[in-house]
């Protein structure tokens, strides 16, 4: 895994514009039609993370689920991060 350069984060959040950069994170958060069907987000981004070895933190306010993923080991926004951030995007597609 790579630690990002700022130009090479922004260049990358350009591809999945609604993650914002917060300090050395990068966050969504996603609405989905219910509250069952957000824990059912939770539960196929839990399953995915896991297969990663690499978990967000996650919230969950009703419908609504906000994601905040970092590489905790580098103290900073990598590759996997933003693999992972896309990941969670295309299982939310449905």
């Amino acid at each position: 895994m790579n630690v990002l350069s700022n130009q090479e984060l922004q260049q990358a959040l350009a591809d999945i514009p609604e993650w914002k950069q917060v300090d050395d994170k990068i966050e969504r958060t996603y609405e989905l039609e219910s509250f069952p069907r957000a824990v059912g987000f939770v539960n196929a981004i839990a399953v995915y993370a896991d297969s990663k070895d690499h978990h967000p933190d996650i919230f969950v306010h009703g419908k609504e689920v906000t994601l905040t993923l970092t590489t905790w080991s580098e103290k900073a926004i990598t590759d996997l991060d933003i693999e992972v951030a896309k990941y969670f995007d295309f299982l939310n597609e449905d």
